[in-house]
């Protein structure tokens, strides 16, 4: 069905129903297909037909960075079946405005090929923010806009899973999202990955022994894994936060938070944007020699890994006693804090649950200066440090 054609313009386009090649005529095998409905808004069909019919690179461009003239297209219920290849797709939606992806999602996707061996499923996937509007030909307009993700805010895949030959990948979530960008520079995002699973059977192609550890520590085929990452820079006073995490399931999890503080900004801009390499390299120098720490917290949690690691330790005692020895060596001008890491490792190796360092200045320290007033035994008087252990 198609409704107000005008110019070549095609304000709706609606079309629903199934199809079969019993013979293969068309692409060589046997096919199927059905759809339960497409909905095209805003087409500019004439000038695609055009564009393509008369080679015109330009004009094709043109259309591409205005969508065609779309404005927004759903799916919903495509089922498309090519001999031992198979795809089906629930639902599917695009919104365009301004040269601009603003939304664009496909829910319940899957595909198959029963000769190969191969299998996808993606439960969800999702983005946002996609810019059209800019030279796809030219490749330095291709390499900026790389640079600031091509405008994207949002990006999401969840409940993937690709199997090959037996062997199974899969991703609970992956998001990027709180995308900021400033002159270029990337000042604000949030990276997630949950349950990454990477099939025993591949770890073991490389290394069997690891392959063997993994697989007796977890009691699982696959080798799964976490991560988080996200960063804030605020650009007008100069602080900058980041926030790290890793979990390897049935080993252990991590986490580390760090807050910087007289971050120049305009200064990293010009870095950024300097062609002249010593010149980029006085600037970076500059900005680390003013870069001040306002806090610093490591966390670890254990799983199994500390456990497995302590079997094969004939004497935790005298691991402890190893450890003090060190650490009163190491921390002489800093007696309180050695009796508490001492405490803390030995209170962690006994429970093995978790072990915790924060470090907080106030006012803020330059990192610089560090380690000088760590020599100096003056450390403490700016940072206060912290251990626990259970």
């Amino acid at each position: 069905e198609l409704s107000g054609i005008k110019n070549g313009e095609i304000q709706a386009f609606n079309m629903a129903g199934s199809t079969s090649d019993k013979y293969g005529q068309i692409f060589g095998a046997s096919t199927d297909g059905s759809l339960k409905n497409i909905n095209i808004t805003g087409l500019d069909f004439g000038n695609l037909v055009t564009a393509v019919a008369m080679e015109d690179e330009q004009l094709l461009l043109a259309e591409l960075q205005t969508g065609f003239g779309v404005t927004a297209v759903s799916i919903e219920g495509l089922v498309a079946n090519i001999a031992d290849q198979k795809a089906k797709l629930t639902s599917g939606k695009i919104k365009i405005a301004d040269n601009v992806i603003e939304n664009f999602s496909l829910t319940d996707f899957g595909f198959t090929d029963a000769d190969e061996e191969i299998a996808l499923d993606i439960g969800k996937a999702q983005f946002k923010g996609l810019n059209l509007g800019f030279d796809f030909l030219s490749e330095k307009a291709v390499l900026e806009n790389a640079m600031e993700f091509y405008g994207l805010t949002e990006i999401g895949l969840y409940d993937v899973s690709y199997t090959i030959e037996g062997d199974e990948f899969g991703i609970d979530d992956l998001s990027l999202t709180d995308i900021a960008l400033d002159s270029g520079l990337l000042v604000k995002s949030t990276l997630t990955a949950n349950g990454i699973r990477i099939p025993i059977e591949l770890i073991a192609e490389m290394d069997r022994s690891v392959a063997r550890s993994i697989e007796n520590i977890t009691d699982s085929e696959s080798f799964t894994l976490s991560f988080s990452n996200s960063n804030d820079f605020n650009t007008q006073d100069g602080t900058y936060d980041v926030n790290l995490s890793l979990g390897v399931e049935g080993f252990a999890a991590i986490e580390i938070n760090a807050a910087y503080a007289e971050l120049d900004f305009q200064r990293l801009r010009r870095v950024y944007k300097s062609e002249d390499f010593i010149e980029a390299m006085d600037g970076l120098s500059k900005i680390i020699e003013e870069l001040s720490m306002s806090s610093v917290y490591f966390g670890y949690t254990d799983d199994q890994l500390a456990d497995v690691i302590l079997s094969q330790v004939p004497d935790v005692e005298q691991l402890v006693m190893m450890s003090d020895m060190q650490i009163d060596m190491f921390l002489s001008q800093y007696p309180d804090q050695a009796d508490q890491l001492k405490a803390s490792i030995k209170a962690f190796l006994e429970g093995t649950n978790t072990f915790k360092v924060s470090m907080d200045a106030e006012p803020v320290v330059k990192i610089m200066d560090i380690p000088d007033l760590f020599v100096s035994g003056n450390l403490t008087n700016s940072i206060s440090v912290a251990f626990e252990g259970n």
